[in-house]
């Protein structure tokens, strides 16, 4: 104002509860974690999981009508759909042994260690 150029405040929407679903203590990501941690985690479970705790407590969250196995975020632009398929075997924190291998036959001292078994 003091530069006397004309501008128009823009009210943006608070999109914080919207990230409450996919990142708070039960959320989305909360609740994929969880899964994975199952040794007998499934997309499927994972799923069922989400309806039951966002289905119809958040607007921001909607179970697809034709499907168990995807969900809808409403996000601020629009509607997003996921499908469950794949995401608990590629959030699982698995090493695989190939690439340890490689870094216990390293010609530095330094990781040879950290990658030594005590």
């Amino acid at each position: 104002l003091t530069e006397g150029l004309s501008w128009t405040l823009i009210d943006y929407h608070d999109n914080q509860p919207c990230i409450d679903v996919i990142e708070a203590k039960l959320g989305i990501l909360d609740l994929l974690d969880e899964e994975c941690k199952m040794p007998k985690g499934t997309d499927e479970k994972w799923a069922q999981k989400l309806y039951h705790q966002h289905q119809h407590t958040s607007y921001y969250f909607q179970k697809p009508r034709m499907s168990d196995s995807a969900f809808i975020i409403h996000h601020f632009a629009d509607n997003v759909l996921y499908q469950c398929e794949g995401f608990v075997e590629k959030n699982r924190d698995t090493v695989y042994e190939e690439p340890i291998n490689i870094l216990k036959a390293s010609k530095s001292v330094l990781v040879v260690e950290l990658f030594h078994k005590d």
